[in-house]
């Protein structure tokens, strides 16, 4: 056109070559951002959190009896780390409720004896630490057993240890409001765990239960090698 002898002539080579080093250095700060954060990662310190001395004596006993009940696959740091939650691993703890390492309350203590008479035969728990161990792992299951309708295994587990602490008569009744105020009827946390209809004191022990177990206590047992 008439103007073009007042415009800045672009080799246009030049402008591709620039596009292409500029792409180059966008991608490059990109990965090096990524890179960085990996290494800011990297240097975190691990979690203070430990397992408690007193559950290595009992580590032998809740591994044999967690696979005698739930297989090879047993979830042997999540039975640790729910033994830790109930009694930081004393066979001699009591609370308001419930007695034992395992703390079993004195009517689900009298369920599990019916239950399971043949696995529980000659038990006198709940102060007899193998017994308690028996009879969580084989509770643990039951309860595992009847959530199947959980998202997934994250889920399944949170939802067994809400069921384990407070019964699953309150889980099923808080379920079953989740679904009616249009929240997923499948998942624990973010969903059910929000519906409350219980003392509010209940709720939430119940809530922070499968919490402390599963990212408290579990990290720090499966880093141990449970």
């Amino acid at each position: 056109s008439r103007h073009d002898d007042l415009l800045p002539r672009v080799d246009r080579r030049d402008a591709a070559g620039d596009l292409m080093l500029g792409g180059l250095f966008l991608l490059l700060a990109w990965l090096l951002s990524g890179c960085a954060q990996h290494a800011v990662e990297a240097r975190l310190p691990p979690s203070t959190v430990r397992v408690p001395v007193a559950c290595e004596q009992y580590r032998r006993t809740i591994t044999a009896e967690g696979r005698a009940v739930w297989g090879t696959a047993a979830p042997i740091a999540l039975f640790g780390s729910q033994t830790a939650q109930e009694s930081l691993c004393k066979a001699e703890a009591q609370s308001r409720f419930a007695a034992g390492l395992t703390q079993f309350t004195p009517d689900t203590a009298d369920d599990m004896l019916r239950w399971y008479v043949h696995e529980l035969n000659g038990c006198s728990y709940p102060f007899n630490a193998k017994c308690a161990i028996r009879a969580m792992v084989l509770y643990d299951l039951r309860l595992f057993l009847s959530v199947q309708w959980a998202a997934d295994r994250q889920e399944q587990d949170a939802i067994m240890l809400a069921c384990y602490n407070g019964g699953c008569g309150w889980v099923a009744r808080e379920r079953a409001e989740a679904k009616r105020r249009a929240k997923s009827d499948r998942h624990w946390f973010g969903h059910i765990e929000q519906v409350c209809l219980r003392e509010q004191w209940a709720c939430t022990e119940n809530r922070l239960y499968p919490k402390r177990i599963l990212y408290h206590w579990k990290p720090a047992f499966q880093l141990a090698g449970w």
